[in-house]
């Protein structure tokens, strides 16, 4: 399992899907590969992962209270 996340672009790949796409995934992958690394280039691009996924949560829980409080102001703009 090493050389699975040994390559720094197979690394910027997952992190690149977990920022965008599916942050959740992203975070166990990465969290199960710096647990089960040997090698200190396969735990630096899982931490990479794991703080990409991490990155992708704050910024959908972020989106998420913007619009969600911008609705709010809304309706009680317009009764």
């Amino acid at each position: 399992m090493d050389g699975f996340m040994g390559n720094i672009a197979v690394a910027i790949i997952f992190a690149l899907f977990g920022v965008f796409c599916c942050p959740l995934i992203s975070v166990i992958l990465g969290g199960v590969e710096l647990a089960t690394f040997k090698t200190p280039d396969g735990k630096r691009n899982s931490t990479i992962v794991l703080v990409a996924g991490l990155a992708g949560i704050v910024l959908n829980v972020v989106l998420f209270a913007t619009v969600a409080l911008d609705n709010v102001i809304k309706q009680r703009q317009n009764p």
